[in-house]
Formats: structure tokens, C-alpha cells, sequence
């Protein structure tokens, strides 16, 4: 069976008026839904991370830790590396040195748990921000 193609004169006279978007082809419009996001892998990564972390920091003997919340998970620049916002539970009291003392002395513990946790080859590096003050 042979297909007819239609000509754009035999369009735009069957219509009345000619409009901006006669003679278009419509497979080609976009709708007007919300962009795909180009990174969503690394997203799916950085929220998986956090809810592991999340639960290994509730779970640790360290009060210093314990009273640490997880902020966010970002990629930093790439999932490679995954930068961790945390932020102390009592903000008032806090030394931010020590914080940071004592994330980096767990670091490789932690890492090793959110290796057990997520399913990839390598294991993304952690980089801990503590949230400023507000």
C-alpha cells in the first residue's frame, strides 16, 4: 500500500486562517510538563546515601555523632565524590572543630557502611560540610 503524501498547499487550504502552527508537524511539540532531569542517577544516589547514613550516624556509640542530622547529599562535582551536609541537633554549645574531628576519624567506617548499603563498583568518596548557624 502506497501512502499519499500530503503537500503543504493542500494544508493550509483546507483552513480558513492561516496560524503560527499550521503546516507543523506535531510529533515535534514538546509539552509543557516538568524538564527531565539530566542527573537523576546521581540524585537517586545522593538520597539512597543519605537515608544509610542517616541510619548508620543514629546508630553509632559516638554522642557526638548521634546528634548529627543529615541535611543533604550533593554530588561534588560529579558522584565520585558526594558532598554530606550535617548539622548538630542542640546548635548551642556545639564546637564545629570537633565535628569535624570526629567525622573524619569515622569517615572510613562510614564509607564502608554506605558500601554495604549501595550496589555500584566504587564506592563514592565522602566530603562532610557542617550547616552554618542560622
Amino acid at each position: 500500500m502506497r501512502f499519499r503524501r500530503v503537500s503543504r498547499r493542500s494544508i493550509l487550504s483546507a483552513s480558513t486562517e492561516v496560524g503560527s502552527g499550521d503546516g507543523l508537524d506535531p510529533r515535534f511539540d514538546r509539552p509543557d510538563g516538568p524538564a527531565r532531569v539530566n542527573n537523576r542517577k546521581a540524585l537517586q544516589l545522593c538520597s539512597q546515601i543519605a537515608r544509610t547514613l542517616a541510619l548508620v550516624l543514629n546508630d553509632t556509640s559516638d554522642t557526638i555523632l548521634q546528634n548529627l542530622l543529615v541535611e543533604s547529599v550533593v554530588p561534588y562535582p560529579t558522584s565520585v565524590r558526594l558532598l554530606v551536609t550535617v548539622a548538630p541537633v542542640v546548635r548551642e554549645g556545639v564546637d564545629e572543630s570537633r565535628i569535624a574531628e570526629h567525622l573524619e576519624a569515622n569517615r572510613a567506617r562510614l564509607r564502608c557502611e554506605v558500601a554495604s548499603a549501595v550496589h555500584r563498583r566504587k564506592v563514592p568518596d565522602l566530603c562532610f560540610r557542617i550547616a552554618p548557624r542560622s
